[in-house]
């Protein structure tokens, strides 16, 4: 099979994954659609064939800030400051905005060997926004997470907790290692909800603080995957403009880093 080929059959695995999961649809079709770096154009068509037949409880609500490089007009991922402060100005724009990067660590529990997992450093604020409940325990809190520190909890995906943990519910307060590093396991997440990384499901979801201070420090380490909940009855017109009036700022602020960049919101 040729590569293209294997691409498309893993976008139909996608595709056929987020229709058992609708409630999710919305933000993990969005962002596949900057995850891998399509342009406008394309992600309009994705959003065409793979979102609209989709019922999609509040999608409307639901939106992904993608980084635009003036000089491409490729979409990409946001640094850490700059999701701050976006969020911080536009509160009367978005309920919430967070943010997640995916990766790969190694996960072992307490006297186990390690394994390969798909892992999602998420921002603290990341379930409450989606709305996401515990299947076991509890989820990242809005707190934790922040610069200045590491984390050490850590929430399972249900797949993970089913194949590494043989489903057990005396996992909550267990530690395990990840890279070597000690972490207490505090929740598992729904078996609907698979994340919001269309490809794959994530096994593990970590507070961003794990990805250290000189990520979350430098505004040109953009490497979070940006979602956002609208307020009822915000237009994306009216948010684009706010957006546009916060990266023009940012960008007379921090010319290192935020020269020729500007956001653009994408939904339904």
């Amino acid at each position: 099979m040729s590569a293209v080929g294997a691409l498309w059959r893993e976008v139909g695995y996608a595709a056929r994954t987020l229709r058992k999961t609708p409630a999710f649809a919305t933000v993990a079709v969005l962002t596949l659609a900057f995850g891998i770096g399509v342009n406008t154009a394309v992600f309009s068509v994705v959003n065409a064939i793979i979102f609209r037949p989709l019922p999609v409880k509040d999608g409307h609500r639901l939106a992904v800030i993608a980084s635009v490089r003036k000089s491409t007009s490729t979409l990409g991922p946001m640094s850490f400051p700059d999701l701050q402060d976006y969020r911080a100005a536009t509160r009367d724009i978005f309920e919430d905005i967070a943010g997640y990067s995916v990766g790969f660590t190694g996960l072992a529990p307490e006297g186990g060997r390690p394994d390969r997992v798909l892992v999602s450093w998420v921002t603290g604020n990341y379930f409450s926004l989606l709305g996401v409940q515990p299947a076991l325990g509890r989820l990242i809190r809005t707190e934790e997470g922040l610069p200045g520190g590491t984390d050490p909890v850590v929430v399972l995906g249900h797949s993970a907790w089913q194949r590494r943990f043989g489903g057990d519910p005396s996992v909550i307060g267990r530690k395990a290692m990840l890279n070597g590093q000690p972490c207490t396991i505090i929740g598992v997440v729904p078996a609907e909800f698979i994340g919001t990384f269309a490809f794959s499901e994530s096994d593990v979801y970590l507070p961003v603080s794990w990805t250290g201070r000189a990520v979350l420090d430098d505004r040109r380490a953009r490497s979070l995957h940006t979602v956002a909940r609208f307020h009822p009855d915000v237009t994306l017109e009216r948010a684009q403009g706010a957006l546009d009036v916060i990266a023009a700022r940012l960008e007379r602020e921090y010319p290192d880093a935020d020269s020729g960049i500007r956001v653009e919101v994408l939904s339904d």
